[in-house]
């Protein structure tokens, strides 16, 4: 018993660690509100800073970052880059987002047609077999037929929303994949350039 709490106790002290490591800030660009304790994962393209926040990934263009106590000045990068995330010099981002955000959207687009297919497969067995009933003489099979005709006509548009969304997404995350190049990330010691393939 006494190990068991011994290691919840680490545990516990692991976490609150961990918690307070998400101290740094980041100024956004054209008067948004100051972002207080989050974890700067990465600045890329001179100014986009790529951060966690209650476990959340967010993308935003800034003039200035906070990293582990040391203060980066990205207000020379901010004419370069507007607040959309968009770079107008150099187009590097896609539409404005990165290939996480477009994976997102990917994910859900896939639930999203799998739903719709459930739905559909579903209700097209419903309605069958309530025109069987029917044809049966079994006047509770009205009640299939109809409810099965019902989830096809929800179940059809969901599918292909899904679809049109998951290809739209695929190709926006081969664009993005396709764009990432040279980029700043912040380091102990200031501001250091990677290159990403």
């Amino acid at each position: 018993m006494k190990n068991l709490i011994l290691i919840a106790a680490f545990a516990l002290n692991g976490l609150l660690l961990k918690a307070q490591e998400c101290t740094d800030i980041v100024y956004p660009s054209q008067g948004e509100e100051v972002i207080f304790d989050c974890c700067i994962d990465e600045v890329k393209y001179g100014n986009i800073v790529r951060y966690t926040k209650d476990n959340e990934s967010h993308v935003v263009a800034a003039l200035s970052i906070v990293k582990g106590g040391v203060t980066l000045n990205l207000k020379p990068y901010s004419s370069i880059i507007d607040n959309t995330g968009s770079n107008v010099a150099n187009d590097s981002l896609y539409r404005g987002h990165d290939y996480a955000y477009y994976n997102d959207l990917h994910l859900k687009a896939r639930s999203q047609r799998a739903a719709g297919v459930l739905l559909t497969v579903f209700g097209f067995l419903s309605t069958v077999g309530g025109a069987v009933a029917l044809s049966q003489g079994n006047e509770n099979g009205a009640y299939f037929y109809v409810g099965g005709a019902i989830l096809v006509n929800i179940g059809v548009p969901v599918w292909i929303s899904g679809a049109v969304k998951t290809g739209n997404n695929r190709k926006a995350m081969e664009e993005a994949k396709r764009k990432k190049s040279l980029s700043f990330i912040p380091v102990n010691q200031g501001l250091g350039l990677a290159f990403k393939f």
